[in-house]
């Protein structure tokens, strides 16, 4: 878990200053289901309430947003660790799942590493 942080940290050039924080974002697009992700509260904006959040799946920062089509807010949330997978469960109850490995998923191949002469990528 705090390997993942300091990953994290180092791929998007966080500095140690910035205190970042486990998140759950929430995401609806056009009415559709609310899509949940895991994710990191970085700041708040300077003149408002907003998060700033990096939104581990998709390799961006986003800003809280209301518009008419499309919101997106993330909530504090625990990262629990278990067997299999990890739980992010925010406080008002959502909750999300992934399988163990995932952030690995995501990033390992999006940085060189010399054992990928020897590895297939798909």
């Amino acid at each position: 878990m705090k390997q993942d942080l300091k990953f994290l940290r180092e791929y998007f050039s966080i500095p140690k200053s910035a205190k970042v924080n486990w998140g759950l974002i929430e995401e609806i697009v056009s009415g559709e289901k609310p899509e949940l992700r895991p994710g990191l509260i970085v700041a708040k904006r300077r003149n408002g309430n907003e998060k700033i959040y990096l939104d581990i799946a998709q390799r961006r920062f986003y800003t809280e947003i209301e518009l008419c089509e499309v919101s997106r807010k993330i909530y504090p949330a625990q990262r629990k660790c278990r067997s299999n997978c990890d739980i992010w469960i925010a406080d008002n109850g959502l909750a999300a799942r992934r399988g163990k490995g995932w952030v690995e998923d995501i990033y390992y191949p999006a940085v060189y590493n010399e054992n990928f002469k020897n590895e297939l990528l798909l």
